[in-house]
C-alpha cells in the first residue's frame, strides 16, 4: 500500500483528512468492511462544507492513491451509497497514513538495506510472546529492520492469521 501517497493527499485535501481522521479514531472496523458516503456525511462538521460529491471524491481518491486492490472504491446509486470496500483493516490503514504524516518523509535511499548480509553479522532482537497460558513463543527479529519493513511483517502476520481463520471455519 502506498501510505506516502495517501499522506500527501491528506495534507492537500481537507475532506480526505477528515475521512482518515475518522477512520483512525474508530473503536471497531466498519460494518461489512465498508465505509459509505452516507455514514461519513453524518460526521462532517458544518465548517468543512463537504457534501455527498466531495465525500465521494475523497473516498475515491483514498482508494486510488492507496494503489492496492484490497481497498476498492465502488460508486453507488444513489451517490450516498458509494463506498470503499476494505479487505484489510480500515483503522490500521488510517493509522499508518497518520504515522507517515507525523514522520518526516524519507527518500527511498534512506530505507535501502543491503540485499545479502552474512547472517552472523546481523544483530537480532529476541522477544517472548505469550501465545496462551503456559505457552511462550520466542520471536527473533532483525535489529536493522526499518519501520516500513516492520509494518510489512505485521501485515504478513495479519494475513497469516486470516488464512488460518478461514481454514478453521
Amino acid at each position: 500500500m502506498n501510505f506516502e501517497a495517501v499522506a500527501r493527499v491528506y495534507s492537500e485535501n481537507q475532506v480526505v483528512a477528515h475521512v482518515i481522521d475518522l477512520l483512525a479514531t474508530r473503536q471497531r472496523e466498519p460494518k461489512n468492511s465498508e465505509t459509505r458516503v452516507k455514514h461519513i456525511l453524518r460526521e462532517v462538521p458544518p465548517n468543512l462544507g463537504a457534501g455527498v460529491e466531495e465525500i465521494q471524491d475523497a473516498l475515491e481518491l483514498i482508494a486510488q492513491e492507496a494503489g492496492d486492490r484490497r481497498i476498492e472504491f465502488k460508486k453507488g446509486r444513489p451517490l450516498e451509497e458509494s463506498r470503499i470496500e476494505w479487505d484489510c483493516s480500515a483503522i490500521e490503514f488510517a493509522k499508518h497514513v497518520l504515522d507517515q504524516i507525523r514522520q518526516p518523509f524519507q527518500s527511498p535511499e534512506c530505507e535501502k538495506r543491503p540485499d545479502s548480509v552474512d547472517e552472523e553479522q546481523v544483530e537480532f532482537e529476541v522477544f517472548t510472546f505469550p501465545v496462551r497460558r503456559g505457552v511462550d513463543m520466542p520471536l527473533r527479529i532483525r535489529a536493522d529492520l526499518t519501520a516500513q519493513e516492520l509494518l510489512n511483517l505485521a501485515e504478513f502476520v495479519q494475513v497469516l492469521a486470516r488464512s488460518r481463520g478461514a481454514q478453521a471455519s
